[in-house]
């Protein structure tokens, strides 16, 4: 990934300096994502938040879809531990990568977005991922569903189901588990 100096990054990021080194802390409320360098590969569009970052605040990636119709990656590192309410706002997003280190997603941090899969660090004490569906780490708790099928069969773990968790998607049955 480029490397920036600090005047480019305070263009896309709240910028927070600590006493024992600067560091970027948080995503600015804005498309700042526009003019972030992408990769290329199987996703053609993988947008890596940069080392730093702690906080997705509310709208940080609002609206994000390719226009090229190709396929969009979002990658979460190590260290982001907050991820706000409309973060991924009206998105298209095709894979979103999430780190062992979130401890919190607001429950509308996905509102009227589509997202094709979720993929959690398996290591993450917080929450876990199935099929590319995002549930808390003792599956009691669907968040979000993330997937492209028509039906989903609800695990039997799950007792709650969260409002937004079908929101968006192209779900026209759902079968609850025994549980």
């Amino acid at each position: 990934m480029k490397k920036y100096d600090e005047a480019t990054y305070k263009k896309f990021f709240v910028v927070k300096k600590n006493e024992l080194c600067g560091f970027i802390t948080e995503l600015k409320n804005e498309h700042w994502w526009q003019s972030f360098p992408l990769s290329r590969g199987e996703y053609p569009f993988i947008i890596e938040v940069p080392a730093g970052v702690t906080t997705i605040k509310e709208n940080a990636f609002s609206g994000l879809k390719s226009t090229t119709n190709g396929r969009v990656m979002v990658v979460l590192p190590e260290g982001v531990t907050t991820i706000e309410k409309g973060a991924f706002s009206g998105c298209e997003i095709n894979k979103l990568l999430i780190s062992d280190t979130v401890k919190f997603i607001d429950k509308d941090a996905f509102r009227l977005s589509k997202i094709g899969a979720i993929e959690v660090d398996k290591t993450s004490p917080n929450y876990k991922s199935v099929d590319g569906s995002l549930f808390d780490r003792e599956m009691t708790t669907l968040i979000r569903y993330g997937g492209s099928g028509t039906e989903y069969e609800v695990p039997g773990t799950v007792s709650v189901i969260g409002k937004r968790a079908f929101e968006n998607s192209s779900i026209t049955s759902i079968y609850l588990g025994d549980g």
